[in-house]
């Protein structure tokens, strides 16, 4: 009555196989999906990277693009924060070593991994060695995120009022980072002259590329000619301010666009005592005084208030007061 061969296993084969066939695709929508996110997260990242080093007239904004030497360009605009402070930090430097250390670390993880799989008879032999690195990997990574951390918060803090939310969005879900980015990226930052108070003094101060009036003060410096025209900032007594295109050398930014200037052009030192100014070149093209005398490289220079300086040529010069 009843019979084995009862039922027809062609049909169970063709659900099984349809099945399989739905998890198959299932997989493969669920991988393009992951691999779209992560080239939207990283153009969006680059974009914002790109833009942010432009504001501040960076001419290796192209880095942004570039995987493990976009963290140079991340450091590099901390880096430009900072100095405007007359901070001067190495956030560049420090977060291209940990990216570098953390690749390498993985490399080497993944090759012992796969020479251990490919023979297992040298497994023994590999395993302590892959235990070391898995080791070393782990730090790299848990240093590395620690100071991308302390970077990120630098940056939100210069672009948003509540930098301190968007560290622990990016701390429990760090994809949300580039998205944070290039949310803020076309805002000006609060270092370069927004209304945004972030930092001890008002950002909207007469002099926008460094936050110092909160230093007791007594000598001045004004904008002639050049991008400060019409700006003014103080320098207090025995304060060395440095004057060029490179964050990493100079104080006070100037524009990348005036070739004459050089990263690290001249200093600028306070004595209250006697109301002078004592200012030293470092150019190739040259710092200039009361017309066309020049002043001797590397040889620190007193000048009284009223003198006027140009930086390589006229287009930028600032008056001593």
């Amino acid at each position: 009555m009843y019979g084995y061969g009862s039922g027809n296993p062609f049909g169970e084969l063709s659900s099984v196989i349809g099945s399989v066939v739905l998890l198959v695709i299932i997989y493969i929508v669920f991988i393009l999906a992951l691999v779209a996110f992560m080239i939207t997260t990283y153009v969006m990242g680059s974009i914002a990277l790109k833009k942010m080093a432009e504001q501040r007239n960076m001419s290796n904004s192209w880095m942004g693009w570039v995987p493990i030497v976009r963290k140079y360009l991340t450091g590099a605009i901390v880096d430009d924060i900072k100095s405007r402070t007359r901070k001067k930090t190495y956030f560049r430097f420090i977060l291209l070593a940990g990216s570098i250390s953390t690749t390498i670390a993985s490399i080497v993880v993944f090759v012992t991994l796969q020479n251990i799989f490919s023979d297992p008879w040298e497994a023994f032999e590999l395993i302590g060695t892959l235990r070391v690195w898995c080791y070393l990997w782990g730090i790299f990574a848990f240093v590395q995120r620690i100071v991308e951390l302390t970077a990120h918060y630098s940056i939100f803090r210069d672009y948003s009022k509540s930098p301190g939310v968007l560290v622990m969005m990016s701390i429990f879900q760090s994809a949300a980072t580039p998205f944070i980015f290039y949310s803020y990226s076309s805002l000006t930052p609060a270092s370069m002259g927004s209304n945004i108070d972030t930092h001890k003094g008002s950002a909207n101060n007469d002099y926008s590329h460094s936050n110092i009036q909160n230093v007791t003060t007594k000598g001045n410096i004004s904008g002639i000619s050049g991008m400060y025209a019409g700006q003014s900032f103080q320098i207090g007594n025995g304060e060395n301010l440095v004057f060029g295109r490179d964050c990493a050398f100079a104080h006070i930014i100037i524009d990348n666009n005036a070739e004459k200037v050089s990263r690290k052009h001249c200093s600028i030192k306070y004595e209250a005592h006697r109301h002078t100014y004592s200012v030293t070149d470092f150019s190739s093209n040259g710092t200039f005084y009361n017309g066309n005398a020049r002043l001797v490289t590397n040889i620190p220079t007193p000048l009284p208030a009223g003198t006027v300086l140009a930086l390589g040529d006229n287009g930028n010069q600032f008056r001593l007061g």
